[in-house]
C-alpha cells in the first residue's frame, strides 16, 4: 500500500471513531443521567395516613346526676339562728333529705350554716364541721372556729343556744356534746362556759 493510501485509511479510522464517540454521549443524554450517576431526588407528597390527625378532641361529657336514694325521705325541720341585730334568737324552717338519723341531723347542721336570705344571721356560717357522730342518743359535734367566726359573748351564747335548740328538736337526741378541734373545751369563745355534754334537761 501507498504512503498516500496508509493516510486515507488512517483518516476513515478516525472519522468512524468519532462518530461511534458522538453516539455514546447522546445515548447517556437520552437517559438523564446526573453527573457522577446520581438520581436526583423527588418531592413526594406524605400520605393522607401520614399526616398528624387535626381534628379537635371530642369534648368530655357532663358527669351524670346522682341517682336519687329511693330510701330518701324528707323532714321540715326548724333552724334557730340571729336575727340581723345579734339581739334574738329567731327561726326558721327549710326541708331537708335524709335517709337514717345521723343523715337528718347532718343535713339540718348544714342547713344552719347557709346565710339566710331573709336578713338574719347565721351564728355557723363561718365555722367548720371536723366532724359529726350519733352515738346512741348523744350527739358529738366536732367544730373548728376561725378567727373570723368568732363573736363577743352575746354571740357565744347565741351560738351555743342556737345548737342546743336545733339538736333537741329531734326525739333521737337527748345529750350534745361540743368539741373544739377534738377537744372537750371550758369554753368555745372563752366567754360562755360549755357543759360536756349538754343534757335535754339542761335546757
Amino acid at each position: 500500500m501507498t504512503t498516500q493510501g496508509k493516510k486515507w485509511s488512517l483518516l476513515l479510522a478516525s472519522a468512524v471513531l468519532a462518530i461511534w464517540l458522538g453516539g455514546c454521549g447522546a445515548v447517556d443524554k437520552e437517559k438523564g443521567g446526573s453527573p457522577g450517576g446520581e438520581t436526583p431526588p423527588s418531592d413526594v407528597s406524605p400520605s393522607p395516613s401520614a399526616e398528624a390527625s387535626s381534628s379537635p378532641a371530642t369534648e368530655s361529657e357532663a358527669p351524670a346526676e346522682p341517682t336519687p336514694d329511693p330510701n330518701a325521705k324528707r323532714a321540715t325541720v326548724t333552724l334557730h339562728e340571729s336575727d340581723s341585730d345579734l339581739m334574738d334568737m329567731v327561726t326558721r324552717e327549710v326541708e331537708v333529705s335524709y335517709t337514717t338519723d345521723e343523715e337528718l341531723i347532718a343535713a339540718t347542721i348544714e342547713e344552719l350554716r347557709k346565710e339566710p336570705e331573709n336578713g338574719n344571721i347565721s351564728l355557723m356560717n363561718k365555722i367548720e364541721i371536723n366532724s359529726l357522730k350519733l352515738e346512741g342518743d348523744r350527739l358529738v359535734l366536732d367544730i373548728h372556729i376561725p378567727q373570723e367566726g368568732r363573736f363577743g359573748s352575746s354571740g357565744e351564747l347565741m351560738l351555743v343556744s342556737s345548737l342546743r335548740q336545733t339538736s333537741f328538736q329531734f326525739d333521737f337526741i337527748n345529750e350534745l356534746d361540743i368539741l373544739l378541734d377534738g377537744e372537750a373545751v371550758e369554753s368555745l369563745m372563752g366567754h360562755v362556759e360549755l357543759l360536756h355534754p349538754i343534757k335535754r334537761d339542761d335546757v
